[in-house]
């Protein structure tokens, strides 16, 4: 499923069943006016001797920089093919002033509960704040690679480029997972069965203990956010490595326990059914392993698991088989109908429930780890113009029942927040529930744990 051209400046990829599925993912919520699992990446930036008015110029010469090297982020999707057209001038302004836009009387917590489904990928500025958040399409990038999107914004940004010359960008259009890696697209009736029984255990078929809600409409994303010290987190790697255990599994079975407590009356017998995320950047074929020179791409893989009820340590450990298991081609069987498996997966979002029968209402937290921030973005870039970066918070837009976790640590602090809708859980719920989390991971790995929430 290569890139061609169709015609003068205007080129077409197929989705492949990754893509696709996201793409579907969105599409079922498409009537709230609203994007399920739009990536977002706020960073509060500080600039050194800048003026209002050169700051602006500077944001929008380094966006329009941005596209130049990562065109992607100004394609759009037309039935299941990506599009994108080499811009003229005015397509380029059109483009500019649709996914620039500067919030000047607007906070970014305000703006994210009221954020629609846009046509492009966009940069926000929030002068207040000072803040920059970057808001990608969940099937053209996924979580690592929308940090080192704007690790080079930031570098396109801090050394004040000259405004390229739109033309031959098409040749930095990034192919799709199952083409980096590649993935096998032949299958044998064996791989065929082999794809059927992952996705009878897929979480949307498999029924897990839940939290507490009821079915509503969807409403605005919002997000509740820990904080931990540097001293809790030097505790909790050394804890770690003491244990034979990761960071990402061990807050992953703290996520299970903390589910189980506060589990719904409905699913307290059932077991925790969920996926584990992976990066899968390191495995592809060169160049496209250089997460710094291709960011864009949604190059993940989320496989299926399901665990009994049990205490931390036992979650932990098997959760730690989970997460270490081999990802190269080579040595993992299931990425053999992988692809085929998510084929089956996006054609299964299409099909209509039969008459009378409930959608399924899935309210198991989901963890997304992207680990040690620091190097993916850089604390200061020292370019023309300066820039500090002072903070940085991933998170998705939801529109469902399931809550995503994410984890990660910067400048020698750790995180982890939950990105729920607001319709769903009230803000005093979803911060009970980060408290839970604490509680069992400062137990579980016999550490104190301090922060803020």
């Amino acid at each position: 499923m290569p890139w061609n051209e169709v015609a003068p400046g205007r080129f077409q990829r197929s989705l492949d069943n990754l893509e696709r599925f996201l793409c579907s993912m969105t599409d079922i919520f498409s009537d709230s006016g609203r994007e399920h699992w739009a990536v977002n990446i706020v960073g509060r930036l500080r600039f050194e001797e800048i003026s209002e008015t050169q700051l602006l110029t500077a944001l929008r010469q380094a966006w329009i920089s941005t596209r130049y090297h990562y065109p992607l982020i100004a394609a759009t999707v037309d039935g299941e093919k990506h599009v994108y057209q080499s811009p003229s001038p005015e397509q380029l302004e059109s483009w500019l002033a649709e996914s620039l836009v500067i919030h000047n009387d607007e906070t970014t917590e305000e703006f994210l509960p009221s954020a629609k489904l846009t046509t492009y990928s966009s940069l926000h500025f929030f002068p207040t704040s000072s803040e920059i958040l970057m808001r990608t399409h969940h099937w053209q990038i996924d979580g690592i690679g929308a940090l080192h999107l704007l690790d080079c914004f930031l570098k396109l940004f801090s050394a004040a480029v000259s405004l390229p010359e739109f033309g031959e960008e098409s040749q930095r259009l990034p192919p799709s997972h199952s083409e980096a890696v590649p993935l096998p697209s032949g299958l044998s009736s064996q791989s065929h069965d082999a794809a059927q029984r992952l996705l009878a255990v897929n979480p949307a078929n498999v029924p897990s203990i839940g939290l507490e809600t009821s079915s509503n409409v969807p409403g605005g994303t919002q997000r509740s956010k820990l904080t931990f010290t540097p001293s809790s987190l030097n505790q909790l790697v050394a804890a770690c490595r003491d244990s034979g255990l990761s960071v990402t599994s061990v807050v992953h079975a703290a996520v299970v326990l903390a589910t189980q407590e506060m589990a719904a009356i409905s699913t307290r017998n059932r077991d925790f059914a969920s996926l584990a995320f992976f990066n899968h950047r390191p495995y592809l074929h060169a160049p496209y392993s250089d997460s710094k020179q291709w960011p864009m791409g949604c190059w993940m893989v989320a496989l299926p698991f399901s665990l009994m009820q049990n205490d931390f340590l036992t979650q932990a450990r098997a959760l730690q088989k989970i997460y270490k298991q081999p990802l190269d081609l080579d040595d993992c069987p299931v990425l053999q109908y992988y692809d085929r498996y998510v084929g089956m997966a996006a054609d299964a979002l299409l099909q209509p429930l039969p008459n009378d029968t409930p959608t399924p209402l899935l309210t198991q937290p989901q963890l997304s780890s992207l680990g040690v921030v620091d190097g993916r973005v850089q604390h200061t870039y020292k370019g023309k113009q300066t820039i500090t970066v002072e903070e940085i918070e991933p998170f998705l837009d939801i529109m469902s029942a399931s809550f995503l976790v994410f984890q990660w640590s910067w400048r020698g602090k750790f995180m982890i927040n939950v990105c729920y809708n607001e319709n769903y859980y009230e803000k005093a719920y979803v911060d009970r529930f980060l408290t839970k989390l604490k509680v069992i991971l400062a137990k579980g790995m016999k550490i104190d744990m301090q922060c803020d929430i």
